[in-house]
């Protein structure tokens, strides 16, 4: 982010230009990390990047700048949200769960990580020149750092200086992970250090929503104290866990409502080491449509009353909150930062330990539309997810979770 002038009393132009569009490409991908979480936005500048962050569904957000000029206007133009936004004089900010913090100044990184929750995470934005020094000081202060750099779309260099209508979207934007060692490209805009604590257990096999069913060798988890069961967690709360092999996870995600399972994706992605893979199974919504409703095939008024009802039963019994088909657990695996998601077929894998794993009954399946979609994610990237997020913003603001 070499050159973004995001210190002084900025105020953004009304036009969209490049370098409005560049940096909320970042704040697009600070809110993967936000949502459901309490987020400190330092030097929010005129409020629009804490915007950003309470769209893409982030609990509460407190946004602080050390110009009177910015607060004031974003106070005026964002009365509608629910931020806080306010002078930041160094007094109590509370703590948080995220903090964002691009282009801070020196002395920040040491307060910005005492107001950080044990499971906190602190992601800071700098120029890639930057990088080294900032690196360093960060790894003084917690446990665990990745790097990730924020590069231009695809044979585009954003035109910073530009007052002009800027044609980029957000989306176009790319994120990379390089090691803590490796140089960054030098396309790179921007190096984002992202640290987080790490007080978590070693695992080498986690099995989640175990139930009643544990299987040997494995860390079985549930939410309740079934016979089997190792550890009683809350998953929506973090896996404290790291350094997993494999995680398996039957018929569970469906059960957690959308926000709360792409948190918990993004958690395993966490939990696992880089070659480590997540096996998940789950109800296949093309086979519930193809098999539950028959629009144009019913004899008479009973068979389309007795679809309606079993189609809602798909969605709403035993506790479901959310069906996916293959396109969207693909983008929800991709925008939690696994690089690879593969099909396999049920108790099949090319990995030992994660076959004949699955108990769950299966129902009419057939090769071209299996009931249940078995997948096994791996790999580390980052990527655009646009029309995920875009759905995702639209989707949760009409169940009125925000």
């Amino acid at each position: 982010m070499a050159g973004l002038p995001l210190t002084g009393a900025v105020v953004f132009p009304g036009v969209q230009n490049d370098l409005y569009r560049t940096i909320a490409s970042l704040y697009w991908f600070a809110g993967r990390h936000a949502e459901g979480r309490r987020v400190l936005d330092v030097k929010s500048g005129t409020g629009f990047g804490a915007a950003i962050l309470v769209q893409v569904g982030a609990r509460q957000v407190v946004a602080v700048d050390r110009h009177e000029t910015n607060v004031a206007y974003a106070k005026r133009a964002f009365s509608l949200l629910p931020v806080e936004f306010r002078v930041d004089e160094s007094g109590d900010l509370g703590s948080f769960d995220l903090i964002v913090a691009f282009h801070p100044e020196d002395h920040d990184v040491v307060r910005l990580a005492q107001l950080l929750e044990p499971k906190g995470k602190l992601l800071v934005g700098v120029a890639p020149g930057e990088r080294a020094r900032w690196s360093g000081a960060i790894r003084e202060k917690v446990e665990r750092l990745r790097t990730i750099v924020h590069l231009p779309p695809p044979s585009t260099r954003p035109d910073l200086a530009s007052p002009f209508p800027s044609a980029l979207e957000p989306s176009l934007f790319r994120f990379r992970e390089i090691g803590l060692d490796e140089d960054p490209p030098g396309e790179a805009i921007t190096v984002l250090l992202l640290a987080e604590s790490d007080e978590r257990v070693e695992a080498e096999r986690i099995h989640v929503g175990s139930g009643a069913v544990s299987l040997e060798g494995w860390m079985n988890i549930d939410n309740q104290p079934y016979p089997g069961v190792d550890r009683v967690l809350d998953v929506t709360s973090g896996l404290p866990f790291r350094n997993a092999r494999f995680i398996f996870a039957e018929h569970f995600i469906e059960h957690l409502p959308l926000d709360d399972a792409l948190r918990f994706l993004a958690e395993c992605r966490s939990v696992l080491r880089d070659e480590g893979v997540l096996r998940l199974s789950t109800p296949n919504l093309d086979w519930v449509l193809a098999t539950h409703y028959h629009r144009g095939l019913w004899r008479n008024e009973g068979d389309a009353i007795v679809d309606c009802f079993q189609t809602n039963r798909a969605f709403r019994g035993w506790g479901h909150q959310f069906l996916y088909n293959i396109q969207t657990l693909t983008a929800a695996l991709r925008r939690a930062g696994f690089a690879r998601v593969e099909v396999r077929r049920y108790g099949e894998s090319p990995h030992e330990d994660l076959r004949g794993l699955e108990r769950h009954e299966t129902w009419e399946d057939s090769e071209e539309l299996p009931h249940i979609l078995v997948i096994e994610a791996s790999g580390s990237s980052v990527e655009s997810t646009a029309v995920l997020d875009q759905r995702l913003g639209e989707y949760l603001r009409d169940l009125g979770v925000r």
